[in-house]
């Protein structure tokens, strides 16, 4: 999960947004929304849809390792 929660907080910092926007933009509560970055456990899948097509992605994209350079 940790791998997700650097991609959704990756995402987030690269459209100068900040979690209670973010939350507040997808209809989640903040705390939410800070749970996912945490890394803590997913607790909705529909939420995962919801983020990957907000930040305009796909949902496997958000579990998969970005290669290093």
């Amino acid at each position: 999960m940790k791998l997700l929660g650097g991609k959704l907080r990756k995402l987030r910092i690269e459209k100068n947004l900040t979690q209670s926007e973010v939350a507040k933009l997808n209809g989640i509560s903040l705390r939410s929304y800070s749970k996912y970055e945490c890394g803590h456990a997913v607790k909705c899948v529909k939420t995962l849809f919801k983020l990957a097509r907000f930040y305009g992605v796909t949902v496997s994209s958000l579990f998969a390792e970005v290669p290093k350079i």
